[in-house]
């Protein structure tokens, strides 16, 4: 979820902040919550930033509604996790445009989290947060698009969204194109796009990524066949609890493959 950015560099005086925040200043309410938040010059406390968060969010700080949701969401030393309260929140800053808070306000209503399932709110939010280059939002949508769930079934337009989210490296995205491009949906099939997209993804630590360009790796489809690159990409799928990389790995092993190519 979102709404997790600390202060940085030197602080002002937190009695200072406290006088300014004190007088009216959304901004300055907004200041020592982080700081509370963060440890940044006061000593962590998360019961004191959700009070100066409130402050703020009551000032019409977006940045501090935003950073209530995620407090309310997660919790932690002191403060109990309300994820009705996180909803309403995330949807004061969504209604001021926070991009962070577009994307989890859709993801609350997809998952059914602090409000009631509606596919077609989570649509709506995704696509504002995705029209302002959300990457996640972006993923989120090219999902909704591919599966029919909460949007049109539409391949082209899952695959348009997809290429977006990818294009500022979401794992997730990635290898979903690698799997539209294997299997020939919204796409042509074409085994040397989907490795590169699968590896793409895999360098990121997807094990279902590596699990499905070992695969390539092992059949000699869209790269080079080579058992070794297979199996060593087999091992660190399999160890991120991939079983289907687990039965792949122990079929190599039983037949004698990876320590040379075929």
């Amino acid at each position: 979820m979102t709404g997790d950015s600390g202060s940085s560099g030197a602080s002002p005086e937190p009695d200072a902040l406290k006088r300014d925040a004190e007088a009216g200043s959304a901004g300055a309410a907004e200041r020592p919550g982080s700081m509370y938040r963060s440890g940044d010059g006061v000593p962590r406390n998360y019961r004191e930033a959700l009070r100066w968060y409130l402050i703020a969010a009551e000032q019409g700080s977006m940045e501090a509604e935003a950073c209530l949701g995620y407090l309310c969401f997660t919790g932690g030393e002191g403060v109990r996790p309300d994820f009705r309260e996180s909803f309403r929140w995330y949807l004061r800053a969504a209604g001021q445009g926070d991009a962070d808070s577009e994307y989890s306000a859709g993801f609350l209503y997809e998952t059914g989290i602090g409000v009631k399932e509606n596919s077609a709110e989570a649509f709506r939010w995704y696509t504002r947060a995705a029209e302002q280059g959300h990457r996640e939002a972006e993923y989120c949508l090219g999902h909704m698009y591919e599966t029919g769930q909460g949007a049109p079934l539409d391949l082209s337009q899952a695959l348009s969204w997809y290429r977006k989210a990818a294009a500022q490296g979401q794992s997730d995205a990635e290898l979903a194109l690698g799997m539209m491009h294997e299997e020939g949906r919204g796409a042509e099939r074409n085994f040397k796009e989907a490795a590169e997209w699968y590896r793409k993804a895999a360098d990121q630590g997807d094990d279902e990524a590596q699990y499905r360009l070992g695969a390539l790796c092992r059949d000699g489809r869209g790269v080079e066949r080579n058992c070794g690159k297979a199996l060593e990409l087999f091992r660190k799928s399999a160890e991120s609890g991939n079983e289907d990389a687990e039965l792949a790995l122990a079929e190599m092993c039983h037949d004698g493959h990876g320590t040379r190519d075929w």
